[in-house]
């Protein structure tokens, strides 16, 4: 028997949560059956040190559950990638935006970067292929930058939900890209959990030519 909190009450997060402790089932997960999973435990996409990666192969199997790569990848390149694109396919397919995002950055084929910011502090990011192949990274565990739209948010400004053209540095490791380069970052509050939900597009080159 699976059950769900009643004080959990979007669709997409409560078919999430059963299709994760599927995922504990199917692996055959040597655990307590009577043990509850927390939403600390549906947001975990990164190993971790209390629980492994149990938690982890849980949501990676509930995504690929609930968006099958047979159906979801060729919707990930009909047009340009925003959150709004996510977001309606969260709704389409009745799926948390974070597990939509995820999902969304392994078949899309642009340079993009899903990032999860929590308290203010860069969490964890997922990129996708063609991103990995530029070999830029995102600043894990450290504060978006200043003039981020995420930083703006942590801090209570107004901003608006469309993508904009920020700094390069705001969000990725010095070293190889050109310090005055530009990408478009579109980041939506998750007020419910402290969070801020980016998503990073690199639609120009910005490597330092210096460099190479």
């Amino acid at each position: 028997m699976i059950t769900i909190s009643e004080t959990v009450v979007d669709l997409g997060r409560r078919r999430f949560g059963i299709a994760h402790e599927l995922g504990h089932l199917e692996m055959r997960d040597k655990r307590d059956l009577l043990e509850s999973c927390t939403a600390q435990h549906l947001n975990c996409w990164q190993k971790e040190r209390s629980t492994g990666d149990r938690e982890l192969l849980a949501n990676k199997f509930a995504a690929a559950l609930l968006l099958p790569e047979r159906f979801f990848a060729q919707r990930c390149n009909e047009t340009d990638p925003t959150l709004d694109v996510v977001s309606a396919l969260a709704r389409e397919y009745g799926v948390s935006l974070t597990a939509t995002a995820r999902r969304y950055s392994v078949f899309c084929e642009e340079p993009i970067a899903v990032v999860y910011s929590s308290s203010g502090f860069i969490t964890w990011f997922q990129a996708s292929p063609e991103f990995k192949d530029l070999g830029y990274f995102v600043n894990v565990g450290e504060c978006p930058g200043v003039d981020s739209i995420a930083d703006r948010i942590f801090d209570g400004k107004s901003v608006g939900r469309k993508p904009k053209q920020v700094s390069a540095s705001n969000w990725l490791a010095a070293g190889r890209h050109n310090p005055e380069a530009v990408i478009l970052e579109q980041s939506w509050p998750l007020t419910n959990y402290n969070a801020v939900l980016t998503l990073l597009w690199i639609e120009d080159e910005i490597d330092d030519d210096d460099l190479f």
